[in-house]
């Protein structure tokens, strides 16, 4: 149940298990009140409870570094958590949490070309520990542009590691080359307009 907390093996690595604390997760395919998307931007904005919670794991495993990825219900309260103890902290960006409150920079209908006042206020804490972070990888060279065009990981060396396995790239180029015969390709992702599909 989500508001179970849990510590557990798996394949011999500890996972803890976070509850949400009952407030609504807005990715569960539920649709939710005006009232509750604004509770939860509130809450994401920055969020103690977490920060509190998370950083008692930090105290209590001692990490030499750590690697964070979507932050969606922790907040960069997080990050903020990783840095007052000194702790290396690596982060992958898949998407534009940094610098958009939907995180895709996505609304009606169209790509945003300027980030919105709402944006600006609920990304201010984010963007601020952003530039706290060691290391930023991105999933591919245009989100690291369009993030850092917004002001987000100013100053972090940054790399791009692409989403892909070496061996489906050479497939992909050994494909290409062929003439005149129909190629077949599977999709593992969201089908939606703010994806580009």
């Amino acid at each position: 149940p989500e508001h179970v907390e849990t510590v557990e093996f798996v394949r011999g690595v500890k996972v803890y298990r976070l509850a949400n604390r009952g407030y609504a997760w807005p990715f569960g395919g539920t649709s939710r009140s005006l009232w509750q998307r604004s509770f939860w931007q509130l809450k994401e904005r920055w969020n103690r409870e977490v920060a509190e919670r998370v950083g008692k794991i930090f105290d209590n495993e001692r990490p030499d570094a750590v690697s964070t990825h979507g932050l969606s219900g922790f907040s960069a309260s997080v990050w903020r958590e990783v840095k007052r103890r000194g702790i290396r902290l690596v982060h992958t960006t898949h998407d534009y949490y940094a610098v958009c409150a939907r995180q895709t920079l996505f609304r009606s209908g169209k790509m945003c070309t300027r980030r919105c006042l709402g944006c600006r206020l609920i990304t201010k804490p984010r963007l601020k520990e952003s530039t706290k972070i060691d290391a930023l990888i991105s999933v591919s060279r245009r989100t690291l542009e369009i993030n850092k065009q917004f002001g987000a990981f100013k100053g972090v060396p940054s790399h791009v590691v692409f989403n892909v396995l070496p061996e489906a790239e050479r497939f992909a180029a050994r494909s290409a080359r062929v003439k005149n015969e129909t190629v077949v390709f599977g999709f593992i992702g969201l089908l939606d307009q703010k994806k580009g599909l």
